[in-house]
């Protein structure tokens, strides 16, 4: 038993700790907007998949949008295949692309879902959770 005591910590630790591996799957026209998703972070229960989610704006770009916007956004996203809804649950915002540099403010999030959003941002998002 003792020796499984220090494995199981291991374990314990490599399960709760992980490197992000933030993909890009789409941006906005002239990629003022990108959008990332951890592939590495999403989780999956019987239908329903987390997806951790980056908004990063191009910096060269941020003053033409909106100099007061935050640089990026870190998004928890839900999405419930059967149902074919979406929600997002939990939102950061950043002073810096790529959720770097300062935490501005947490921002509060509807829980209501979407049935089947279809915009350019929600379409690959269905790819990744369900398969299509």
């Amino acid at each position: 038993m003792k020796r499984l005591l220090p494995l199981i910590a291991i374990l314990t630790l490599s399960t709760s700790l992980h490197a992000e591996h933030w993909v890009e799957v789409t941006a906005s026209d002239g990629g003022a907007v990108r959008q990332y998703v951890d592939i590495d972070g999403i989780e999956r229960n019987l239908g329903h998949v987390e997806l951790p989610r980056l908004f990063s704006i191009d910096a060269s770009k941020q003053a033409a949008i909106d100099a007061s916007h935050p640089a990026s956004q870190r998004v928890t996203t839900e999405v419930d295949c059967g149902a074919r809804a979406m929600r997002d649950v939990h939102a950061v915002a950043y002073s810096q692309p790529m959720a770097q540099g300062d935490k501005l403010h947490e921002i509060p999030l509807s829980s209501d879902w979407v049935i089947d959003p279809q915009d350019d941002f929600a379409r690959p998002l269905w790819q990744i959770a369900c398969g299509d």
